[in-house]
C-alpha cells in the first residue's frame, strides 16, 4: 500500500541522512567526486535492499511462515538480553553520580556560580 511505501520510504531517508551527517563530520575537505562516490554507493545501496528483500521473501515465504513469530521472539530476546548485559557489566553511571532530584522530579543544579553555567549537583 501507500503508506507502507511511505514508512519505507521515510525510514530508509532518515538512515541515509544519519550516516551522511556522520560521514560528512569524518572528512576534511569535501570534494565533488566524493561527493558523487558517497551518493552513488548509497542510492545503490538504498536501492537493493528493498528488492533483495521481496526477492528473499518471496522465495522463502513458505519455509518461514510457520515460525516466523518464533524468530521474532528470539531476535526481541537476544537484542534486549545484550541491551541489559551491556548495562550491567560497565555502566559509567552509579547511584552516587546522578544528579539530587527536588521532589518534583526535576534535577537540582547546585548553586555554584551564574545559572547558564551551573553544574548539576552530585
Amino acid at each position: 500500500s501507500f503508506v507502507e511505501l511511505l514508512l519505507i520510504a521515510v525510514s530508509m531517508s532518515m538512515d541515509a541522512f544519519a550516516v551522511s551527517i556522520c560521514k560528512g563530520l569524518s572528512v576534511g575537505k569535501v570534494t565533488p567526486k566524493q561527493c558523487l562516490a558517497v551518493g552513488g554507493w548509497f542510492g545503490g545501496f538504498q536501492g537493493a535492499m528493498p528488492v533483495i528483500g521481496f526477492v528473499l521473501t518471496s522465495l522463502f515465504a513458505s519455509l518461514i511462515t510457520s515460525i516466523s513469530h518464533w524468530i521474532a521472539f528470539g531476535l526481541l530476546v537476544f537484542i534486549g538480553g545484550n541491551i541489559i548485559s551491556s548495562a550491567a557489566a560497565c555502566s559509567p553511571y552509579s547511584r552516587k553520580s546522578l544528579p539530587a532530584l527536588h521532589r518534583n522530579g526535576n534535577a537540582a543544579p547546585s548553586s555554584a556560580g551564574p545559572p547558564h553555567s551551573a553544574t548539576w549537583a552530585q
